[in-house]
C-alpha cells in the first residue's frame, strides 16, 4: 500500500503533458508488482511513475520489470 516514485531507463506509459491525462497501469517484477498512478514529467525528459505497491518489495537495481498500461484508461 506505500506509495513512491519510480523512474525506468524506458517506458511505454505516456506522461501527463499539454493537458492530458497520464496513462495508468502496472508494473510488475520477480515477486510484485506495483500499479501506476500517475507519469508526470517534472522537467523536460525526465519520466517518473508514482506507484503503489500492491505486493512484494522492489529493491533498487532490480534486473527486470515488466511496464503494461491499462488499455481501457489510454482509450
Amino acid at each position: 500500500g506505500e506509495v513512491g516514485e519510480l523512474v525506468l531507463d524506458r517506458t511505454p506509459f505516456y506522461a501527463e503533458s499539454g493537458g492530458q491525462a497520464a496513462d495508468a497501469g502496472i508494473i510488475e517484477f520477480d515477486g510484485g508488482r506495483l500499479e501506476v498512478l500517475d507519469v508526470p514529467r517534472p522537467v523536460r525528459g525526465l519520466v517518473v511513475h508514482q506507484v503503489r505497491v500492491v505486493d512484494g518489495e522492489l529493491d533498487a537495481g532490480a534486473a527486470a520489470l515488466h511496464a503494461r498500461v491499462d488499455p481501457e484508461w489510454r482509450t
